[in-house]
């Protein structure tokens, strides 16, 4: 640390210039992070799960009826399609058929299926289908490209009529994600830089002291962004939101690093320092509580490679990479241009030559002091409740609700709900049934006919069914009153030779069954139903095709999104569970190297653990009563649980350092007292920045980035104005007065 020390305070001109020079290197003509959506067939789930397993089979059995993604084109006329309406989708289809080959896709129209127009023309005639099935995943560039295409062949055509068009399925959803991630990203970036410099320049009242933290956090994005958008480039796995979380959690945490140098420069310049003298001083005191900072939320960033989601496996380590730059840019780019500025980092405010202690602060520290067993009580009291609130949520999954109203994708869903299904949504399954038989040997003793009745009667009484399609009834039965299915019309009569490769598998012995299921596709109430219905179909037939030695043995495999959200919600909580043990760990680890105390390093893990909960209770109370969503999306608690596990432990360290320090040469309460005083301000103007970070994120579009803004920014405020200032001190004096004590 000397010697770094010593040579960024000795040359700090060519410091700022290596700087200049390595950032234009790293990002001048590197990629943006957004537009390297993964380009390629695989899943975010791992292949060994049900549901990828399913997946693979249907491709196996069924290479000309499998799709990865779809995108539907939903037309429509509230009064009713005319005739020139109908030519218009039709040259639309035609002209999505010519480019199959070249596209790599598949066309399934009226006009091109006749038989199958009950599925793509509703029963009042207002509304029509044009579905285009994809081989590759909805958020891979291969699917996003093609639905951009879709619309740019589609929109000509019904420009200059009274058609309503609407593009919907999950490859429309992964071109909605990758359009509203660009624009997210950057008007995020946009307000958390205003939102920090604001708060920056109120604190400080000083514009030097204001661009100082702007220009160091600007350094280390265009650095950590050029550097890992160039790795992405060459086919590092990444997320395309993960450029938002860049910027916000290095817009937080490198702020806050250089308001813990520029707390310790004030310090020693007040004393009577030169500015060089006074950024030496700075640095060897606070560089190790920086270190120690960035460490443990590098560390545990890095336990996310743990997860089996690819998303938050390939998030981690990345986040990590760009802690471990901006960290690197705090201790050298900034404290050579402090050297620069000297005095004028105040201009135009002056520096006194003696401290005055903040009121606030000082009622703050002579509180927790003089009652910490009051204190400790009653802050436990006011966030109780908010931890029992958020032990108790049941999380989302993507429900229609997460996603703007206003988009083409929700329009076009909920129009195909109001016309096919009453306006109710339905979740839909295909079931692979694996035979150890041939199926023609089955059905020519005719009992695969009566069994695929039984099977229908049975769903209809165990589960809320909606339709179900096989390959006797290809476009849906009926089977008691409260099924609202599609029927074979009287004039038409598909031969079954027709059907058979849709429904029965190239080795005759995979039988495929289409099922409906009243319900979100992603509700935690439809995932539920998954297991006991594949059950439930594999006990039928098992029963219904007997064998002279027994009943015939089936696999039943279920593929779609439902099935993919089952898997992904028993992921999520095996990974949670691995993830937070070991980040746990990792963190606590840390924190005892640093403070050589067992009972402090579970003080300050508990606390932090009790900042997630209340958080998370908060922000599901808000988002329900004031973001109109029925609870919160999966995806929040673990992103929450490790931000404020690794950045919480920021202000903790600072603090607890200054605690030790101030020790040295007082007794615990007077220490303890002075800590609050000293750090209280720097940390809750900390707190504030990386709040306002963090809450940038409200200003995108989606109802899942205003969530993580409102739990994340929540999460750094309560571990800043209550558990830091309240909770921690009052608890470290309990337990150093009880070892004095014992002692």
């Amino acid at each position: 640390m000397n010697g770094l020390t010593s040579t960024v305070t000795a040359r700090p001109r060519l410091v700022v210039c290596l700087w200049l020079l390595i950032a234009t290197v790293c990002y001048w003509g590197a990629p943006r992070i957004p537009t390297l959506l993964e380009d390629d067939r695989t899943h975010f789930l791992p292949k060994n799960m049900p549901s990828q397993e399913a997946a693979a089979l249907l491709k196996q059995e069924f290479p000309d009826a499998a799709y990865a993604s779809r995108l539907v084109v939903v037309f429509s006329h509230e009064h009713g399609l005319a005739d020139i309406d109908r030519k218009v989708i039709k040259r639309a289809s035609s002209a999505l058929e010519e480019k199959s080959e070249a596209m790599d896709w598949r066309v399934r129209s009226a006009s091109l299926w006749p038989f199958l127009a009950p599925l793509l023309e509703s029963a009042d005639g207002q509304v029509a289908l044009i579905v285009v099935e994809l081989p590759a995943g909805p958020l891979t560039h291969h699917s996003v490209k093609r639905a951009r295409y879709v619309r740019e062949i589609v929109q000509p055509l019904i420009k200059d009529t009274s058609l309503a068009v609407e593009f919907t399925g999950d490859a429309a959803l992964g071109e909605l994600l990758d359009e509203k991630a660009k624009h997210d990203v950057d008007r995020t970036t946009l307000w958390a830089f205003i939102a920090v410099a604001c708060i920056l320049l109120f604190v400080y009242r000083s514009p030097v002291a204001m661009l100082l933290p702007v220009v160091t956090v600007a350094m280390a994005l265009l650095v950590s962004l050029g550097l890992i958008g160039r790795a992405a480039a060459w086919g590092l796995p990444i997320n395309g939101l993960v450029e938002m979380f860049i910027v916000v959690i290095l817009a937080g945490s490198g702020v806050d690093y250089c308001l813990f140098l520029f707390a310790r420069f004030r310090e020693h310049m007040a004393e009577g320092d030169d500015a060089r003298c006074a950024v030496q001083a700075c640095l060897q005191r606070i560089a190790p509580a920086i270190l120690a900072s960035a460490g443990t939320n590098a560390a545990a960033m890095c336990t996310l490679a743990l997860a089996s989601n690819r998303d938050l496996s390939t998030s981690g380590p990345t986040i990590a990479f760009a802690i471990v730059i901006v960290t690197v840019t705090v201790l050298t780019l900034t404290p050579a241009m402090m050297c620069l500025v000297g005095r004028y980092l105040v201009w135009p405010m002056r520096i006194e030559p003696t401290t005055h202690d903040s009121r606030l602060w000082s009622s703050v520290a002579r509180i927790v002091t003089q009652r910490p067993g009051l204190v400790v009580l009653c802050t436990l009291m006011m966030i109780a409740p908010w931890c029992m609130v958020g032990m108790r949520v049941e999380p989302l999954f993507d429900a229609y609700e997460e996603y703007p109203a206003d988009s083409s994708f929700v329009r076009g869903a909920r129009r195909i709900e109001a016309h096919w299904y009453h306006g109710r949504p339905v979740a839909e399954q295909t079931l692979l049934v694996t035979l150890p038989e041939s199926v023609d040997t089955i059905d020519r003793t005719g009992r695969l006919s009566s069994t695929m009745d039984s099977l229908a009667v049975y769903l209809t009484e165990h589960f809320p069914l909606a339709y179900m399609r096989d390959i006797y009834h290809p476009l849906g039965r009926r089977t008691s009153e409260n099924v609202k299915t599609a029927t074979l019309p009287s004039w038409l009569s598909i031969p079954k030779s027709l059907m058979r490769p849709y429904f029965v598998g190239a080795s005759d012995r995979v039988l495929r069954l289409d099922i409906g299921l009243w319900g979100e596709p992603r509700s935690n109430e439809t995932l539920d139903r998954i297991e006991p219905l594949r059950q439930g179909v594999r006990d039928v037939l098992s029963h219904a095709l007997p064998r002279p030695n027994g009943p015939l043995p089936v696999e039943v495999h279920i593929a779609g999104s439902s099935a993919d959200y089952v898997d992904n919600r028993m992921i999520r909580d095996r990974d949670f569970k691995v993830v937070a043990v070991v980040a746990v760990l990792v963190v606590a680890l840390i924190l005892y190297w640093l403070v050589h105390s067992i009972a402090q390093t579970v003080i300050l893990v508990a606390a932090t653990l009790i900042t997630y909960l209340a958080a998370y209770g908060v922000t599901w109370w808000l988002a329900v009563n004031f973001l109109g969503v029925s609870s919160l999306s999966y995806q929040i608690d673990f992103l929450l649980f490790i931000v404020v596990l690794s950045l919480g432990q920021d202000y903790n360290i600072y603090v607890v350092t200054r605690v030790r320090e101030e020790l040295d040469r007082a007794h615990p309460q007077e220490a303890i007292r002075m800590a609050i005083i000293k750090t209280g301000q720097v940390v809750s103007s900390c707190g504030l920045i990386m709040a306002a970070a963090f809450g940038s994120m409200a200003s995108g579009s989606l109802v899942l980035m205003k969530e993580f803004a409102i739990a994340l920014a929540l999460g750094i405020l309560i571990d800043t104005f209550v558990i830091r200032p309240l909770l921690i001190p009052a608890t470290l004096l309990l337990l150093e007065r009880r070892n004095r004590a014992e002692a």
